[in-house]
């Protein structure tokens, strides 16, 4: 998201704070989405009738990203 903030500066004309408050909330926006959509996962699973080797993919790479996007 780094260059987010040259985009929103230059875009919307802000200044490099604004541009970054505004990137970070753009972020923050992003991750509670993310996270939302993240509890869905089982019943989505099984809307799409996944067995239980493709869903535990998906739990997987849901987990990843989730541990991706955590701050530390």
């Amino acid at each position: 998201m780094d260059h987010l903030v040259l985009v929103l500066e230059s875009t919307r004309q802000l200044t490099r704070a604004t541009a970054v408050d505004e990137a970070c909330r753009h972020v923050d926006r992003r991750v509670r989405h993310f996270e939302e959509l993240a509890v869905q996962i089982t019943v989505l699973c099984a809307q799409l009738g996944l067995g239980p080797e493709e869903g535990a993919a998906v739990h997987t790479y849901v987990d990843i990203m989730a541990t991706w996007m955590t701050p530390g």
